[in-house]
């Protein structure tokens, strides 16, 4: 058995304490662009000018619902 010192465990709690505070934007995801907007996020497989060709879809939802903004973001990538 390992004889760990109240001050060795207060230290290591402390560094934990440390370590917790200083990620905490990671961990709660508050650092996430558009984290903290209320606007409907859509994420499209495809360039910029998909995401543009796709606008159309965004303008007859928010006739409907204009209160709810609308994001698009495009996610270029292979698809596999």
């Amino acid at each position: 058995m390992v004889d760990i010192s109240r001050r060795a465990m207060l230290g290591a709690l402390g560094l934990g304490i440390v370590g917790t505070a200083i990620s905490w934007p990671r961990l709660t995801g508050a650092d996430i662009p558009g984290r903290g907007s209320d606007a409907l996020t859509v994420a499209l497989l495809g360039t910029a000018q998909d995401a543009a060709a796709r606008q159309g879809l965004v303008d007859g939802f928010q006739r409907l619902h204009p209160d709810i903004p609308v994001r698009i973001v495009a996610i270029q990538g292979t698809d596999r």
